[in-house]
This record gives structure tokens, C-alpha cells and sequence, in this order.
């Protein structure tokens, strides 16, 4: 347990550190930070079902990017300025460290083992992306459908109570 408490402060403190890099301020510097300990959270969540470091980050960046998108929203900000501070604790730093020690050392089968899996962790976090904006997509035509049907349905009722009407 006192692992994952430091884990989500480090998170935490890394995803500040990385939005006052790219001068997100005020109320927003927060929600960026929350964001990063709130992915870490769901990645660590996500290891209870699977021991997948690889899903695991899938899932914590569709979280990520789904949050992302609802804080723009709230905030009037564009999704980027919350996710790209907070998806810091996603990186794969250590498997890119072990890979670019590995070819300093010319230990080649090593760099080709590290360099896969920090692949398979940034494919992870590009498929999560990918597949909630796909959703975040799917959803905001759905909603606009929906509206524009009620729209013309609200204004066809009209229309029939006027040509009805004496």
C-alpha cells in the first residue's frame, strides 16, 4: 500500500512538474495534475485484472484522453493542455533507458528486447487514444443526431398544428 501511495504522489508531482513546463496555470495546472494522478491510479487498478503492463496503459490512456476531453470542455481549454502533462507517468522511461544503455554497450539483443517493449507501451498509449476519440466521436454524432431529429420533429408537430388549425 505504501508503494502505490508514493507511485500516485510521484505521478502527482511529475505531471506538475511537466504542465508548469508548458505554462499551464491556475485552475487548470490542478486539473493537469489530477489528471496524471488519475491515470496512474486506473493503470495501477487496471494490474488487479491483468498483469499487462502493455493493457494496462491502453486503458489508462483512453481514461486519460476521455477525461482530457470532458475537462476542455469545463475548463474552455483545448484537450491537449490536460493530456499531455498528465499522460508524463505513462512514458516508458525505464524500458527507453535500459534500450539506449543497451546500444551504448552495443548489447544488442537487449536493445532490441527494450526498444520492443517500450514500443508495445507507446502503441498502447496510441491505440487508447486512438480508440476513445473514436468513441468520444461516435458519441458526439450520436448526440447531434438525436438533437437534430428532435429539432425536426418539435418543428414538423408545428407545422401539422398550423395546417390543422381553422
Amino acid at each position: 500500500m505504501e508503494s502505490l501511495i508514493i507511485q500516485l504522489i510521484g505521478a502527482g508531482v511529475g505531471t506538475l512538474g511537466f504542465a508548469m513546463l508548458y505554462n499551464v496555470r491556475g485552475k487548470k495546472l490542478f486539473w493537469a495534475t489530477f489528471g496524471g494522478f488519475l491515470g496512474w491510479a486506473f493503470y495501477d487498478f487496471l494490474h488487479l485484472f491483468t498483469d499487462s503492463n502493455y493493457l494496462s496503459c491502453f486503458g489508462a490512456a483512453m481514461l486519460l484522453h476521455i477525461y482530457a476531453e470532458w475537462m476542455a470542455r469545463r475548463q474552455k481549454t483545448p484537450a491537449t493542455v490536460f493530456f499531455v502533462a498528465a499522460a508524463i507517468p505513462l512514458i516508458p522511461g525505464g524500458p527507453l533507458y535500459r534500450m539506449m544503455s543497451a546500444a551504448m554497450e552495443q548489447e544488442w539483443k537487449e536493445f532490441v528486447d527494450q526498444g520492443v517493449s517500450a514500443l508495445l507501451y507507446a502503441l498502447g498509449i496510441a491505440g487508447g487514444i486512438l480508440c476513445a476519440a473514436a468513441l468520444m466521436s461516435l458519441f458526439r454524432q450520436t448526440a447531434v443526431y438525436h438533437s437534430t431529429a428532435e429539432k425536426l420533429a418539435e418543428i414538423g408537430t408545428k407545422k401539422e398544428d398550423k395546417s390543422h388549425s381553422p
